[in-house]
């Protein structure tokens, strides 16, 4: 028996979008059931870490200190943050500089607060030895928004919190930095910097320069 459906054009297109809106939910829901069950792991691990030590190897090879940062079985163990503070997931990095995420954690929109003397102005980088290096240079606070697509999302967020408070986008020298310094001054009405050779971030250009922390 062939069954014909007496919906028309239109109703199926509407059919399909409710279906298609339905599946969406799911997934949102699905994907926050993910991030609140990482976010648990990640304050779990966080609390039995130990505070890191200026002597790691990634530290003392990027000549930064820990600024808060802790340790867990040999690895550097980074918070990562909404802009009110609330753990939603952690990266590790390792002595060799090999990065990490927990599975499933939230990123966008998410950072790591560097805390400088000075308040009066909020620069954002792209990496965690990035970041620290600004805040090591400038004396400032830094967010560090663990990749270049997130830095847009990074500011937008601090834009809306603090309205007022000048932002200072430090770039790294390549493709995806630039473009998304970019699109966050754009957006935002921050200013930008980035090194001027090709290929480096912050923290190449302040080793280079001879500065440390």
């Amino acid at each position: 028996m062939k069954w014909v459906s007496i919906l028309s054009g239109e109703d199926h297109i509407d059919a399909t979008k409710a279906l298609i809106a339905q599946a969406r939910k799911r997934a949102e829901k699905a994907r926050k059931a993910e991030q609140a069950t990482t976010a648990r792991r990640a304050l779990l691990i966080w609390n039995n870490a130990q505070p890191a030590t200026p002597s790691h190897p990634y530290l003392t090879r990027k000549r930064v200190l820990p600024y808060g940062l802790r340790e867990a079985a040999g690895n550097l163990v980074v918070p990562i943050t909404d802009i009110d503070g609330v753990l939603c997931s952690i990266q590790t990095i390792s002595p060799k500089g090999d990065k990490r995420f927990l599975s499933g954690g939230r990123i966008k929109g998410c950072m790591c607060w560097i805390e400088g003397k000075y308040s009066d102005t909020v620069y954002i980088a792209e990496g965690w030895a990035t970041a620290a290096s600004v805040t090591a240079y400038t004396g400032r606070t830094t967010a560090c928004a663990f990749n270049a697509g997130n830095i847009p999302a990074v500011a937008q967020a601090i834009r809306k919190k603090y309205p007022n408070i000048p932002l200072i986008v430090v770039a790294d020298n390549d493709e995806a930095g630039i473009k998304a310094a970019r699109q966050t001054v754009s957006l935002t009405g921050a200013d930008l910097w980035c090194p001027p050779t090709p290929g480096y971030d912050f923290n190449d250009w302040m080793i280079e320069s001879g500065v440390s922390a």
